[in-house]
């Protein structure tokens, strides 16, 4: 029998949020609440980059406007800002028609027909967005997507002293092990935020030519790792 060049029964759909799924922009009741002129707020922002590089800071031109937004907050043209305020401004957003029909019809659409039913074909919709996440939770939308991709700002931060959920006597063992070959560098994460970002941690703080990864499971073994 011919082998499957993709095995994966789940059609995933990808979805922006501005200006696909609403006809605007998400951050307009924002403005509209504090009273603040959109276009001078973006043109500030987008000033930012070359601001920033006259002292060797590059920030990223898409997701720079949060720290803007933090700055309007310190200086009270957003005061009294918060995650529960703008989860209140996704209750405002008006949707394209149409939205959300279209999220239930392409599910129906497996679920109803029986060659997809055959092969287990499931539908799933996902919104990927820099912009603010609790805005897309607060609207309509949040009941039929499976999940949010997008920007937060975390109210409460975590505190020092945690490890990344680890139980045992990890921490301590690494830390053993770097006192003794200073090429080891140990990261303590603030918790457990799962392998992706601790993978994304560990590039963050590496140097060197070449990196490859080895999980401490040993899922993979040192001997197929990449190298001469």
């Amino acid at each position: 029998m011919a082998k499957l060049l993709f095995d994966g029964n789940v059609i995933a759909i990808i979805w922006d949020f501005d200006r696909t799924l609403i006809p605007n922009y998400q951050r307009t009741p924002l403005f509209k609440h504090f009273g603040v002129n959109p276009d001078k707020f973006w043109g500030e922002v987008n000033s930012l980059s070359s601001h920033y590089k006259k002292n060797d800071v590059h920030v990223s031109n898409d997701t720079i406007y949060l720290n803007h937004m933090l700055t309007y907050v310190k200086n009270g043209e957003f005061k009294g800002l918060t995650n529960k305020l703008l989860n209140e401004f996704g209750s405002k957003l008006n949707f394209y028609p149409g939205i959300p029909d279209i999220f239930g019809k392409t599910k129906n659409i497996v679920k109803t027909n029986k060659n997809y039913i055959r092969e287990k074909i499931t539908v799933e919709h996902y919104i990927v967005s820099t912009g603010l996440r609790q805005i897309i939770k607060g609207s309509m939308i949040d009941k039929y997507v499976d999940d949010i991709w997008a920007c937060d700002f975390i109210a409460d931060p975590a505190k020092s002293g945690f490890n990344d959920g680890s139980e045992d006597n990890s921490f301590s063992i690494l830390k053993e092990f770097s006192r003794k070959d200073h090429r080891i560098k140990i990261i303590k994460l603030a918790k457990n935020f799962g392998a992706h970002q601790a993978l994304l941690a560990g590039l963050d703080h590496a140097t060197g030519d070449c990196m490859t990864f080895i999980m401490a499971d040993m899922q993979r073994s040192p001997e197929r790792r990449v190298g001469p």
